[in-house]
């Protein structure tokens, strides 16, 4: 299953989509890092992070 992880915190927001199997995580790609104050909330974010794979997110 392919899902993505998130740091969420004052200053960042980071964002990796990772492989979980059986409850373990199998893969965990290079995180995306965006600044919190350039975003005007977590759904901004969500989208950047998406733009920037360019692909559907999970």
């Amino acid at each position: 299953m392919e899902l993505v992880a998130a740091d969420i915190g004052g200053n960042h927001a980071r964002f990796a989509l990772a492989n979980v199997e059986k409850g373990r995580v199998t893969k965990l790609n290079e995180a995306v890092t965006l600044r919190t104050a350039e975003h005007a909330s977590l759904p901004t974010a969500w989208e950047i992070f998406g733009e920037r794979l360019g692909r559907a997110l999970p």
